[in-house]
């Protein structure tokens, strides 16, 4: 099977109320282009595509102006927001931070490959950014990360965790882990 990509436009679903919620979510990036091989999503959802820096600092202040303390950035691949645009997922980030009345701001989750340095000095030099993290691991051993196609080993993984607790030792990281893998034997796992 050769893979020609989907060229598909972000799908922008502007969103300026969350009736009975505390915080507000705003999708700012759909699609994937890593192709980990339990995945179907760059099949389904095409490539990597970002909604405009504009329409999201936009869709953010209002939603701020409407009373929400909190805004949630999610996507398929979020950290990868504006690899198809001219701009970076850090360039938004600071953006987004210095937006008046945004009390915080949280990254619904993002690949330890994504967390460039950019990336982690928006979170060193904001507080607006919450003490969360929710960075996928997948795996608990370098075989399986790599049948996974994965972008990481256990050590890079480990390293970046160990540098952003330099930055913020307090913080909470959540994770995602596949068991059950194919060919994870006992030992793997």
């Amino acid at each position: 099977v050769v893979y020609t990509g989907r060229l598909k436009e972000f799908e922008d679903m502007y969103i300026n109320s969350f009736p009975g919620r505390t915080r507000a979510f705003v999708k700012i990036q759909d699609g994937c282009d890593n192709f980990c091989t339990y995945c179907i999503i760059p099949f389904v959802r095409g490539k990597c595509r970002s909604k405009d820096e504009s329409k999201v600092i936009k869709e953010i202040t209002d939603l701020v102006n409407n009373g929400y303390k909190e805004v949630v950035l999610t996507g398929i691949h979020t950290g990868s927001y504006g690899d198809d645009l001219d701009t970076s997922f850090a360039d938004l980030l600071n953006k987004l931070v210095k937006i008046d009345g945004l009390e915080r701001l949280r990254i619904s989750s993002i690949e330890t490959t994504e967390l460039d340095e950019d990336v982690l000095n928006v979170l060193r030099n904001s507080k607006v950014l919450v003490n969360h993290l929710h960075i996928p691991i997948q795996a608990g051993s370098n075989e399986i990360l790599k049948a996974m196609n994965r972008k990481y080993d256990l050590d890079f993984f480990f390293d970046k965790i160990s540098e952003i607790r330099s930055i913020r030792p307090n913080i909470a990281i959540s994770t995602d882990v596949i068991v059950g893998f194919p060919g994870e034997t006992e030992e793997l796992f």
